[in-house]
């Protein structure tokens, strides 16, 4: 039966398979990245790259206004292939690309007209490039964004289906895409924004437009979206629990990627690649634990509604082991930074320590927090981490801000500030982990 191949048993047999699969594949998209870096320096040098870095935080924010659709599709899928509800499935399938296809065209008509208004030089605090010219690049960059934000959709369809390691390989062809059209670029033409963002963009498009179409071919042909399996009562679903994730992706997004804005403004765009190179170096040990815990997600998903909570606890003492092992790997990278990160670029690049060590401090904390995120998210308990996102939303750019400009702290400041917010998570994100599994979990504890 069609409904067979979605369905098993060992969760255990899946986690570590998607681990290995995840931690391989996307292993080498996280080289590929590593090595896209340097030649994206090369190619646009140190400020133009700062501004690159910036543009692309601020058109994310816009492009994470899916409603929280994507999410609540992962959750709802989950349950319903684990069950084998085919016909259910189909129809969340169908309204999310729907939801997402409207929420696409009013974004782009929105910012077409918006970005006609912008002065991109002011914003950015730069006169390396007209505000023209940074007016078009921005245009293009969202455009194909907005449009990645409903192709996406196949992403988190592979993840509620448990296929972490199928997923990453998007990030991976486009990533190696990119490289090879930087590598036939460089020595040829002189380097540009619009170039670099269009050896981003289009790649990545072109690789989920790919991924869709034979995913939806072959094996998820049984769920692809079909003229009237739309529904408005699965639309709702999708929007109350994709209505919290929404408000904390905002959160989130002002909390992780507010930072290059703030630089750029208080100090200057060549100030961010410090930062970022900084940043991209310790989250690089964030990124493969993230490889080999992100299956957690959708295994606690089908896990939690079958009631199956020894599971879950094996699984997340095994995640805080591999914890332990990541953070003395943060504490190595941190001792050695100035040698590791010369290698890596190919030239000296002055990063001050107290950056270096708070962000070595802060992946460590973010590592521990996400292995519960991952168990609140699976099993929908979102409503207090709704709550703090919120809280930590509004304080993280005034409290950057203060430490940035009215302390000795400088630049370094910006990361104390979400460091600080994400320690204080540490105080009640372990406990609601405890309460829920225990069974001891009431009122907002238990929401």
């Amino acid at each position: 039966m069609e409904k067979d191949r979605f369905i098993s048993s060992n969760l255990s047999t899946i986690l570590k398979r998607n681990a290995i699969g995840s931690l391989i594949i996307k292993g080498i998209g996280f080289l590929l990245n590593i090595a896209i870096i340097p030649v994206s320096l090369n190619f646009v040098g140190d400020e133009v790259y700062g501004i690159w870095i910036t543009l692309f935080s601020i058109i994310t924010w816009f492009t994470l206004f899916d409603g929280g659709f994507g999410n609540s599709l992962r959750n709802r899928l989950a349950v319903n292939l684990a069950k084998g509800e085919i016909e259910v499935a189909t129809g969340y399938v169908t309204t999310s690309y729907v939801a997402l296809g409207t929420i696409m065209i009013v974004l782009l008509f929105t910012f077409f007209i918006v970005n006609n208004f912008l002065s991109w030089d002011e914003i950015l605090n730069t006169r390396a490039l007209s505000s023209q010219s940074l007016a078009s690049v921005t245009l293009v960059l969202f455009s194909f964004f907005a449009v990645n934000m409903m192709l996406g959709n196949i992403t988190f369809i592979m993840l509620a289906d448990q296929k972490t390691a199928m997923s990453g390989a998007i990030r991976v062809l486009s990533n190696l895409i990119t490289l090879g059209i930087l590598f036939i670029l460089q020595g040829k033409v002189d380097g540009s924004l619009m170039l670099l963002v269009l050896a981003v963009v289009i790649p990545n498009s072109f690789v989920l437009l790919l991924f869709t179409v034979i995913l939806f071919w072959n094996r998820y042909k049984p769920i692809r979206p079909r003229i009237g399996m739309y529904n408005k009562r699965l639309l709702k679903d999708l929007w109350s629990l994709g209505a919290a994730f929404f408000v904390i992706q905002i959160s989130y997004i002002i909390l992780f990627t507010t930072d290059n804005l703030i630089i750029t403004r208080l100090f200057n765009p060549s100030e961010v690649t410090p930062y970022n190179i900084a940043y991209r170096y310790f989250n690089s040990v964030v990124m493969v634990f993230g490889l080999l815990t992100s299956p957690l997600w959708s295994a606690i998903t089908a896990a939690y509604a079958n009631k199956n909570f020894y599971w879950i606890r094996k699984v997340i003492n095994k995640s805080l082991i591999l914890f332990g092992m990541f953070s003395l790997c943060v504490i190595v990278m941190l001792i050695f930074s100035d040698e590791i990160i010369y290698f890596w670029l190919g030239r000296d690049l002055k990063i001050d320590f107290w950056l270096r060590f708070m962000m070595a401090l802060y992946s460590v904390v973010y590592m521990f927090n996400a292995i519960f995120i991952y168990f609140l998210n699976g099993t929908g308990k979102i409503r207090l981490q709704l709550i703090y996102s919120i809280v930590a939303g509004v304080v993280n750019i005034p409290l950057s801000i203060i430490l940035a400009k009215y302390t000795s702290l400088g630049v370094t400041g910006v990361i104390a500030a979400t460091l600080t917010l994400q320690v204080l998570a540490t105080l009640w994100i372990p406990y609601q982990y405890y309460l829920i599994i225990n069974g001891k979990g009431k009122g907002i504890w238990l929401k």
